[in-house]
């Protein structure tokens, strides 16, 4: 099995049988991809790569070709559409602030997440459509008050612009009018939004906004928060996650086995 880095291993090693599949990491999609299409070539079996969607279309055939997308844009988020989220806000949120922002809002904390993530998750759309190349890694958060998370749009999208200035022909005028298309146009928040993303949001949330906790509010430190979010997830969780569906039909049609039985795939049912 091949997976795009170390937290993807972390978390899917304790899944296999440590008896017919071994888990490489690749360092990216593209390294995945290109194995994939070298492997084939030479009628290598028995290969599995588990990949980012990243905004691409998801093709319910593509285990035929021995590769697997999230069905979200990336694992991270995966997680966080699970109930991995709310035993993370039970751990470090506050009930009451929680239970008054919902509602106030009429949202869900989950949603609310996505519509502020969302913002950027635009951008990274665009990005990838037009092949500009934003630069975002890295990138400090510009949020409008400390005790909310609704990103401050011009201070945001000026330092994507400052921090990419090789792209010619945008300016922050036409990168809110293309951000604002994709938002409007977009079937749900959610497809907008990277799981890291959601994770700084979150970070920043539970500073003031969800509860009075400032461990996670700093970018090295969402890291932690993350680690936290995947613990969460349980074994129960993924076996309802397409991921999980995919993987077994792509057992059926290879002839290869990747799972370990329920029985044996760890005692306090964690990934």
């Amino acid at each position: 099995m091949l997976v795009e880095g170390p937290s993807d291993e972390f978390l899917y090693e304790r899944l296999v049988s440590k008896d017919q599949c071994i888990i490489l990491t690749a360092s990216s999609r593209e390294n995945i991809e290109g194995a994939l299409v070298e492997l084939s070539a030479s009628h290598v079996a028995g290969v599995l790569g588990l990949v980012d969607r990243d905004y691409d279309e998801v093709n319910d055939q593509d285990y035929e070709k021995n590769i697997i997308r999230t069905e979200e844009n990336d694992l991270e988020m995966t997680i966080i559409c699970s109930p991995a989220l709310d035993a993370v806000l039970k751990a470090y949120g506050s009930t009451i602030k929680i239970s008054k922002i919902e509602t106030a809002t009429e949202k869900k904390v989950r949603d609310i997440l996505f519509e502020c993530a969302a913002v950027i998750g635009a951008v990274r759309v665009l990005s990838k459509g037009n092949e500009l190349n934003f630069r975002f890694a890295g990138m400090r958060w510009r949020f409008n008050a400390s005790t909310n998370v609704e990103i401050d749009v011009d201070r945001q999208y000026n330092q994507i612009l400052a921090r990419s200035d090789t792209v010619v022909g945008w300016d922050l005028t036409r990168l809110k009018k293309e951000a604002e298309v994709v938002l409007i146009s977009a079937e749900s928040v959610k497809n907008l939004c990277r799981g890291h993303d959601v994770v700084r949001v979150l970070a920043r949330a539970l500073r003031k906004m969800l509860g009075s906790d400032s461990q996670f509010d700093s970018e090295d430190r969402v890291i932690n928060l993350e680690k936290s979010l995947r613990l969460a997830y349980s074994l129960e969780y993924f076996r309802k996650s397409n991921i999980y569906s995919r993987i077994i039909r792509w057992e059926e049609h290879s002839g290869f086995q990747v799972f370990v039985s329920g029985a044996s795939a760890g005692v306090d049912g964690k990934v």
